[in-house]
């Protein structure tokens, strides 16, 4: 046993193919940005109906009311901006796209790449913990930029009628949490803030009372300059 160790060593030594091969390639972990909070409160859609490109286009049209409401006047150029057809999209089988967003499951109830689900468990069952079984996204952002990320999720908890959904904006920061109703099965939402800083913006979401797993999620970035 000690002969064997010890070739085994020399040939690693000796063999720049076989070092080559055993070395970690990249940098782990990988640098994030510095999270940022939105510049305004960001606006929750659900209609209870998958999201049209109208919707999406009232909401930015929303959102930059809004943040134009709170820069100087002087700074104000009149924006309009239609929205990307072509968004960037996350699934459950590609949670990384490098300098736009990734996403991050925290006590998943199951992760399975072999089907594509990622699925999560209510806070109702993790509440008397004080944990949450929630995912989140890390959303780079530029100054003076409007974000808008359309998730889908799927509620699968057959004992309940009313299945809620939480959104924290700045990953349990000053912002508000915004909750809505969805119906069992699967549901579609908009989500739109501005950001007047660059780094990134994290959005955490969650069930309250229902078990439930993530489909896809749409991110669009819109300049407004």
């Amino acid at each position: 046993m000690k002969m064997l160790t010890a070739l085994l060593v020399a040939v690693a030594l000796l063999s720049p193919a076989f070092a080559q091969k055993s070395a970690v390639q990249g940098t782990y972990p990988r640098p994030k940005p510095q999270f940022v909070a939105p510049a305004i409160t960001p606006i929750l859609l659900h209609t209870g109906k998958p999201v049209t490109q109208n919707d999406k286009q009232q909401l930015l049209t929303s959102v930059i009311k809004t943040y134009s409401a709170k820069i100087p006047a002087k700074n104000f150029k009149g924006w309009t901006a239609a929205v990307s057809a072509a968004p960037t999209v996350l699934t459950p089988d590609n949670m990384s796209v490098n300098g736009v967003a990734y996403g991050v499951a925290q006590l998943p109830l199951e992760v399975n790449h072999g089907d594509s689900d990622i699925s999560f468990l209510p806070q109702s069952a993790l509440s008397y913990r004080g944990l949450v079984s929630s995912l989140y996204f890390g959303i780079t952002v530029q100054a003076n930029t409007a974000y808008m990320i359309i998730p889908k999720v799927f509620f699968t908890s057959n004992d309940v009628q009313y299945p809620q959904f939480t959104l924290l904006g700045d990953f349990g920061g000053s912002l508000p949490a915004q909750t809505f109703t969805g119906s069992m099965g699967s549901n579609e939402f908009a989500y739109a803030f501005v950001s007047s800083n660059t780094g990134a913006v994290a959005v955490e979401m969650f069930s309250p009372n229902s078990a439930w797993m993530f489909l896809s999620c749409e991110i669009i970035a819109t300049p407004l300059n």
